[in-house]
């Protein structure tokens, strides 16, 4: 859902190309940029791993995914990481009511992304009702997600939890009313653990014994094939035995995502509030 549209492609490459060392991204001539008229929304290439935002960088920009997977994370005081978030295609982040970032941003595998000064995307969104409104629905989106992730690592076994990721994924891909669902996980074992609260031994044992009762296939490149889809909805819901129980859960982590939904409140609050006018 783009609330800033994007403009017809252009030749050549524009100075003002990303922060941080982006490289520009492929053009439709096969260039290496795709400028539009204004440069603040020039789309780029990023290699994999690239940290787009630093905990505690000011938070003057707005970033889209173009395409690919950008990882939302953060260090605790004693050096463990949880994930909040896989940002994917059509996903915004950075978007924060605070001067500065509290959480990192790197992308997973090459990424193209687009960035957007906030103070632009506020005029936007002053400006433009639908454009609030559509900006609105998609923070409240991005809050209901963040309440099911809540529930996930409070209330589920990992298996459970494993099977609700992979039909997330594959309901963001757009592919879960398909035949065959392919499920492309550009991300690590471990960050996958790191997401669901699971160290990266139980991550692998879940997705063995998925794998192993022929719910899932393997692939290669971080392909998974779901072929048994109602099954895992099943063990998504809790009505299939997991076969271990859930000893892996680190409640640091429970903490941290429910300071991230605090963040999303704050969010959807503030632009609540902004929208009295209208």
């Amino acid at each position: 859902m783009n609330i800033l549209p994007n403009r017809p492609l252009e030749k050549g490459t524009n100075a003002d190309a990303f922060e941080h060392g982006c490289a520009p991204g492929p053009s439709q001539d096969g260039s290496k940029s795709h400028p539009g008229p204004h440069p603040a929304r020039m789309a780029k290439k990023c290699a994999s791993k690239h940290v787009l935002i630093n905990e505690g960088d000011d938070a003057h920009t707005v970033y889209e995914v173009i395409d690919g997977t950008v990882m939302l994370y953060t260090i605790s005081e004693d050096g463990r990481r949880t994930v909040i978030g896989f940002m994917q295609k059509g996903d915004y982040f950075g978007f924060v009511m605070r001067d500065v970032h509290s959480y990192f941003a790197q992308t997973v595998g090459e990424c193209v992304v687009r960035s957007i000064p906030r103070a632009k995307l506020w005029t936007e969104i002053r400006e433009h009702h639908r454009a609030a409104e559509k900006f609105l629905a998609l923070e409240s989106n991005a809050l209901e997600s963040a309440r099911k992730h809540m529930v996930l690592l409070t209330c589920k076994t990992p298996t459970e939890r494993v099977a609700v990721f992979l039909l997330e994924m594959a309901r963001r891909q757009g592919v879960e009313r398909r035949d065959t669902l392919r499920v492309r996980l550009p991300m690590t074992r471990a960050d996958i653990g790191d997401y669901l609260g699971l160290v990266v031994e139980t991550v692998c044992r879940c997705l063995t014994h998925l794998k192993v009762r022929g719910v899932i296939g393997i692939g290669k490149k971080g392909q998974i094939d779901i072929l048994k889809a109602a099954t895992l909805r099943r063990y998504a819901l809790g009505e299939e035995e997991s076969g271990f129980s859930d000893e892996f859960v680190r409640e640091a982590d429970i903490d941290a995502n429910n300071a991230s939904f605090d963040t999303w409140t704050d969010l959807v609050e503030g632009l609540r509030s902004g929208f009295v006018a209208y």
